[in-house]
């Protein structure tokens, strides 16, 4: 398990599991020393953030792929994310309750439902 390894371990194994997914996004070998700086087109940078969220069930912003921009840098992200404790994180979380009773039961509109329904007309 990724988690029950050494810090050194663990980001080694990081770094070779996103030189993995970087290579399979952007078909082109991944660069031999992790600190290089790597380039990913808006589209790959979609894919493996999806990819690493599938993975290893963390996620990683638009903004956090865009400024570690080597895969030891991002490596050091997802290990930063995988050892927080993600029980306080996701604490301050609302909790989802079902609605049973008022199943079938009419609704009001969003806001975007509502402008596209007024759009809808030659009004505006």
């Amino acid at each position: 398990m990724l988690l029950a390894a050494d810090p050194a371990q663990r980001r080694h194994q990081l770094v070779l599991h996103l030189a993995e997914r970087y290579e399979a996004v952007t078909h082109r070998p991944a660069p031999a020393d992790p600190n290089e700086s790597i380039f990913l087109e808006s589209l790959q940078a979609t894919e493996l953030q999806v990819l690493l969220e599938s993975d290893l069930g963390v996620s990683v912003s638009m903004v956090d792929l865009a400024e570690s921009p080597s895969l030891g840098d991002l490596a050091q992200l997802l290990d930063d994310a995988l050892t927080e404790d993600r029980v306080t994180a996701g604490a301050d979380l609302p909790v989802v309750v079902v609605d049973r009773a008022g199943w079938g039961e009419p609704f009001g509109l969003t806001d975007v439902q509502q402008a596209y329904w007024l759009g809808r007309s030659g009004l505006f």
